[in-house]
């Protein structure tokens, strides 16, 4: 005798509904020049945060709202006026250094000529030069070649010692970067000289340090660089370096085993542990020389 078995049917759909809101996806910049300036950005920040200078949060909004104006507020908190601001905004977002230079000589500001590098910061030119905060920018955002990297480096060195005291590092850190990403090793050897040195008239401390470290590493492609990291690890005595520039150190093209032995002795001697993605990075290095 058959058994009659009823089956009940399902009252589920037999395809799970998707919701039409998708979720944002972040997409990350894949151009070296892109993932170099998002660096920038960042370090920038931080620079500012330890400075207590807002102007490089005023940075980030421009940088989000390039069409937009600032809140007056922020403006306000950053020592700018709107008047000053609307003046300047052309320059700020100009597509390249020759539009940014076109700009300036519309204001009666010309950039220095590139002879002046040969004088470092002992003859700067005495016409008249744009505010600080827009040397910074542009040295944050606009430079994109060799080319605009030498020039940069001459705005640097004149623009120098008339911007306020805190931001003289900033100023030479950007401009060492940036020398670093053309791999321009003799002026890059110079700025990290004037840096060192205290040219800029600033005591430095240990986040002015790890800042230089990481924006050099950060934009070095081959380890001829590492002889510099490893002089300004020796220059930044006692003072102590974090996790975030121990990693891109061993990480990035500048890393070489004498460069990982100096970064090794660095930990040591500031009593820092190191993760097992530092030691694997250590070893990594010393067997490319045998050690």
């Amino acid at each position: 005798m058959w058994l009659q078995v009823i089956r009940r049917e399902s009252t589920r759909p037999l395809t799970r509904l998707v919701s039409t809101t998708a979720s944002k996806v972040l997409l990350l910049p894949t151009n070296p020049h892109a993932i170099l300036v998002r660096k920038v950005f960042r370090n920038s920040r931080y620079y500012g945060r330890r400075t207590d200078d807002p102007i490089f949060r005023t940075f980030n909004w421009i940088v989000r709202n390039p069409e937009g104006m600032i809140p007056k507020p922020m403006l306000t908190r950053s020592g700018l006026g709107v008047h000053d601001y609307l003046f300047w905004k052309p320059a700020l977002l100009a597509r390249d250094w020759d539009v940014f230079a076109e700009q300036l000589a519309q204001r009666d500001v010309c950039l220095p000529d590139a002879d002046i590098i040969a004088h470092q910061v002992e003859q700067p030119d005495d016409r008249p030069q744009p505010p600080t905060w827009v040397v910074l920018y542009t040295l944050c955002y606009n430079v994109r070649s060799e080319s605009d990297a030498w020039k940069a480096l001459a705005l640097v060195y004149n623009h120098l010692p008339i911007a306020p005291p805190h931001l003289r590092p900033a100023l030479l850190m950007l401009a060492a970067c940036w020398l670093t990403s053309r791999d321009l090793l003799v002026p890059l050897q110079r700025v990290v000289d004037a840096f060192l040195t205290g040219a800029h008239g600033v005591p430095l401390e240990a986040f002015h340090f790890q800042l230089l470290l990481q924006l050099i590493a950060y934009a070095s492609s081959s380890d001829r660089v590492a002889p510099i990291l490893r002089a300004i690890l020796d220059r930044a005595g006692d003072l102590p370096l974090n996790h975030a520039t121990f990693d891109v150190l061993l990480r990035r093209p500048c890393a070489n085993p004498r460069l990982g032995l100096a970064v090794a002795r660095k930990m040591h001697a500031q009593g820092f542990t190191p993760t097992l993605r530092h030691l694997t990075q250590l070893v990594l290095l010393y067997s490319r020389a045998g050690w």
